[in-house]
């Protein structure tokens, strides 16, 4: 965006950065968060007027992810990964910091569930299905532990149940080699906008290939042959979650 107006070639050559996350107006400059550092381009008439220069490297903040400026030239940045807001000081360092939760242990907290979809043959009936992995269980109902193991370890479930209150929707692939599941998952408690959690999502494509949503550490498994490695739920590598 240049303010309705139209940059230069120059202009727009000035803006080349690498991993531009965020950034934040202040005092006729614009400052951009690009992976570790915090960068400045100097303004004239909302245009480009040199090029980005570095300001602050944050090196030490864990995975910055937002920037913004506050009406006296504070500067913030953001980590979801630890779940804080840190205020930078004039050398850039961390002045204060602003905790928003602990980071979950990597057990799991209480209340968090693994949810898996696939599709299954019920007595002859191919049908999909969510199944509930506890690390603890915390129902009314009767609990089903499971211990999986294999010789790279164990992991344990104080339940593992099928959860029939989850709707879907499924299509096979016409050479059944695979498939799509849409699940709308029943919340419990009041959620209203702005409530925030974290979680993570993954998804296995052919070849046993496993992607997810998030990995904020570069260490969430991507196992697909070894069902305790991937039935952790590896809570350290979420993100935030946000309800609207």
């Amino acid at each position: 965006m240049y303010d309705g107006h139209s940059p230069t070639a120059e202009q727009k050559a000035s803006l080349t950065l690498n991993g531009a996350k965020a950034l934040a107006a202040y005092n006729g400059s614009m400052y951009v968060l690009s992976g570790n550092q915090v960068r400045r381009i100097p303004l004239n008439d909302g245009l480009p007027s040199g090029p980005p220069q570095p300001v602050f490297d944050i090196s030490g903040v864990n995975s910055p992810f937002d920037l913004a400026i506050d009406s006296r030239g504070g500067m913030y940045v953001s980590s979801p990964s630890d779940n804080q807001v840190y205020k930078l000081n004039a050398s850039g360092g961390v002045a204060k910091t602003f905790g928003l939760g602990t980071t979950p242990p990597a057990g799991g907290r209480p209340g968090d569930v693994r949810i898996d979809a696939g599709i299954f043959d019920d007595n002859g009936t191919v049908r999909a299905a969510t199944i509930g992995l506890h690390p603890k269980w915390y129902g009314s109902g009767q609990a089903y532990p499971q211990l999986y193991g294999s010789p790279v370890g164990n992991r344990s479930f104080e339940s593992v149940v099928e959860l029939k209150s989850v709707k879907l929707k499924h299509v096979i692939d016409p050479d059944k080699r695979g498939f799509v599941i849409t699940m709308a998952i029943p919340l419990i408690g009041t959620f209203k906008p702005t409530i925030r959690t974290r979680a993570n999502f993954s998804a296995t494509f052919g070849g046993g290939s496993k992607s997810w949503w998030a990995d904020t550490n570069n260490k969430a498994n991507v196992e697909t042959t070894d069902i305790p490695n991937e039935s952790r739920l590896y809570p350290e590598c979420w993100t935030g979650l946000e309800f609207y």
